[in-house]
């Protein structure tokens, strides 16, 4: 069951990103299309899905249950980030491309793809706990991410105060402080929450479409990064979290965040600086088309170790 789900998300949001893919090559819509897009991905629809999750579901009876998830995941990140440096070394001489393959191995796409699968499969309340392991992919985004796909190497401060972010600040304030969220907010924040999915997908497929198809499929070396991101690195963490004796929960939120394929940013930040966004976009292209075999496949796993 759990199996068919999962499919059946990820079909759907292939389909959305195959649209969004063939809008952009037949010039049906603006070039700027993809900008705009995101921009209103991260300004309205990412922080009113992060706002209604936290304000609605955290409150101060499990606040200290989430500690172990926060931990748990800021440790896999560390590791995937050292493990991804050691791999990247050797396969390539570009400093940029190789600073590409350690973001892809380390950064899961959380907000576009990892959130609307949870939340459909597992539900809200999941959907808080996984959002909580996100934080740490978060900060790393925002800090040591930006940097290394920057090719002028500059930082700031301000881009960790983004809306996404103060939306999950307001609503742990509104969870933990027990304020009540007024009905039309709510109805706002869940018809915005609704649009996150299908608009994340459009904005891959918009962003995939400004690369030669072609040249998508002939890097050899996209394949490799691709199974070790969505194979090799959910199986070795789940293994090692299971010998330490981690718990639960963590442990299969932290898997699905391995499992999940490379973020956008691989693309959007090198363009944005000026760099070569195409080893990124090969990246994102395999890595995409294989999620839709091998994220029904971990969930479907996953299912039947802890039931869910």
């Amino acid at each position: 069951m759990v199996f068919q789900i999962t499919l059946q998300q990820m079909v759907i949001l292939f389909l959305f990103m195959a649209v969004g893919f063939m809008m952009m090559k037949k010039k049906m819509i603006p070039e700027n299309a993809a900008s705009v897009l995101s921009k209103l991905l991260v300004t309205a629809f990412l922080p009113a899905m992060v706002f209604k999750t936290f304000a609605t579901n955290l409150n101060p009876d499990n606040v200290m249950g989430k500690l172990p998830l926060f931990l748990i995941s800021a440790v896999n990140v560390t590791l995937s980030c050292l493990v991804a440096m050691l791999i990247s070394r050797p396969l390539t001489n570009d400093r940029m491309t190789r600073n590409i393959y350690i973001y892809s191995l380390t950064v899961p796409n959380m907000g576009y793809m990892g959130y609307p699968i949870v939340g459909a499969v597992l539900g809200e309340m999941m959907l808080l706990d996984f959002m909580v392991v996100a934080v740490p992919s978060n900060l790393f985004i925002y800090t040591a991410g930006m940097y290394m796909l920057n090719p002028n190497k500059e930082f700031s401060l301000k881009k960790i105060i983004n809306p996404p972010m103060i939306a999950m600040v307001i609503g742990i304030v509104f969870g933990l402080c027990r304020i009540p969220v007024p009905d039309v907010v709510l109805s706002a924040a869940n018809s915005a929450s609704n649009c996150m999915a299908p608009c994340a997908m459009l904005l891959t497929g918009f962003v995939l479409a400004k690369q030669p198809l072609g040249a998508m499929f002939v890097q050899a070396k996209s394949y490799l990064i691709s199974v070790l991101k969505l194979i090799v690195f959910p199986l070795v963490g789940f293994a090692v979290m299971r010998l330490l004796h981690a718990p639960e929960q963590a442990v299969l939120l932290c898997t699905i965040a391995l499992a999940l394929p490379f973020g956008l940013n691989s693309v959007v930040f090198p363009e944005a600086f000026g760099g070569d966004s195409t080893p990124g976009a090969r990246l994102c292209f395999i890595g995409n088309l294989m999620a839709l075999v091998t994220i029904p496949i971990v969930f479907y796993l996953l299912s039947m170790v802890f039931g869910i």
